[in-house]
């Protein structure tokens, strides 16, 4: 007995995966493909369609042929997709390797996955070079320079652009994604041209993702959910991708893709009148961990804490900023935004200093300083 869903069917079309994901590419032009979700560098489906090309191009030219494997090993990245495209066009197979790896491993896979290229970072590439038994790679690429790798820059010269290699859909393999090895060391999983189109489709008929959205791709294209789901659907539907190496919580909620590097410095008064609030409160911001240590091991009065502290700050910050004035590192027109902020409100801070009487100073004081290290720990997790 068979048992049908709620939705249509769909049909499957037998084709190779890249040209059926970038099928819109001519036709979005220089809207943004991919973004680099740390530098806000953007790849619009024109250069991402020609630098696929080229890459295969260049990669045939390394002696690279269908159902050879090459790997990637590397956090998300523009790169990323274009190297994996790049192999698919080529009729190759590409194994997805998790950065954290330790250098067994990455080794491991390599080998048991039979690949001759990699794709990777410096610190990729240094477990690598660094392995007792290194796999034996024709050749190893990396996202930046490293001693001991070709740049992957060498690979977007243009010297020619490859076409989409006959491929049987059913039966050649286009990734080789590996299990987490729960059951012993990871397997390889084959995953054919087939099976991954038919998976887009499934998804396109659920209607997750329109050609409208900007999808911030915080999982990890190693794992098949984040190069198949977020990826590649996103670029068959002719969304904007937003590829994250690691999640930065705060930056991607408050920074906008579609405006990198916006100036935003008129609000720097009234933030520096925050700040300066606080350090003329509980000189917090001039010297937390000196407010810490003299209420914890002196008798000062909260008010003498406060003006030992700052007095503390105030000669470290002479001095220190006495080289970074010497050698220009600020900026005038910024610092003037600061000071006009900082100056008004340390004033309003120092006189509440004055004026309260000292056990609501101490709480305040315990207050601010479990605020800056509730700061602290934020800036630390994202």
């Amino acid at each position: 007995m068979i048992i049908k869903g709620p939705y249509p069917d769909i049909s499957i079309p037998e084709t190779a995966l890249t040209p059926f994901v970038l099928h819109r590419a001519t036709e979005l032009g220089d809207k943004p493909a991919l973004i680099d979700g740390l530098t806000g560098r953007k790849i619009s489906y024109s250069q991402l369609a020609d630098s696929i090309g080229i890459v295969a191009h260049n990669l045939a030219q390394r002696g690279f042929r269908k159902g050879d494997v090459c790997g990637i090993l590397s956090p998300n990245c523009p790169e990323y997709g274009i190297a994996f495209h790049a192999v698919a066009t080529l009729g190759g197979i590409v194994t997805p390797i998790n950065p954290l790896y330790t250098k067994y491993e990455v080794c491991h896979q390599l080998k048991d996955s039979g690949a001759r290229f990699l794709f990777t970072t410096p610190a990729g590439a240094g477990k690598v070079l660094e392995a007792e038994e290194k796999p034996s790679l024709d050749e190893l690429f990396v996202f930046g320079s490293s001693a001991g790798a070709t740049s992957f820059d060498s690979l977007l010269v243009d010297n020619g652009r490859a076409t989409q290699a006959d491929v049987n859909p059913a039966e050649d393999l286009v990734a080789l994604p590996y299990s987490s090895g729960t059951t012993g060391l990871a397997k390889g999983v084959m995953l054919t041209h087939h099976n991954l189109v038919a998976n887009l489709r499934q998804i396109e008929g659920l209607c997750y993702f329109y050609d409208t959205d900007t999808l911030i791709c915080v999982l990890p294209l190693f794992h098949i959910y984040g190069l198949v789901v977020v990826l590649n659907m996103g670029l068959y539907v002719g969304a904007t991708i937003v590829l994250m190496a690691i999640f930065n919580g705060l930056r991607t909620v408050l920074r906008k893709a579609d405006t990198p590097g916006r100036d935003r410095s008129r609000w720097l008064p009234p933030i520096a009148a925050a700040i300066g609030a606080e350090v003329g409160f509980s000189s917090a911001g001039a010297g937390a961990l000196g407010s810490a240590a003299l209420l914890s091991l002196t008798t000062l009065a909260p008010a003498q804490v406060v003006g030992t502290d700052m007095l503390f700050g105030l000669a470290l910050a002479l001095i220190g900023g006495g080289f970074h004035v010497s050698a220009g590192h600020y900026d005038s027109g910024i610092l003037t935004k600061l000071l006009i902020g900082g100056v008004a409100g340390a004033i309003v801070g120092a006189n509440l200093v004055a004026v309260l009487p000292p056990k609501p100073l101490r709480i305040g004081l315990a207050i601010c300083l479990s605020c800056l290290g509730v700061q602290l720990l934020l800036k630390g997790m994202f």
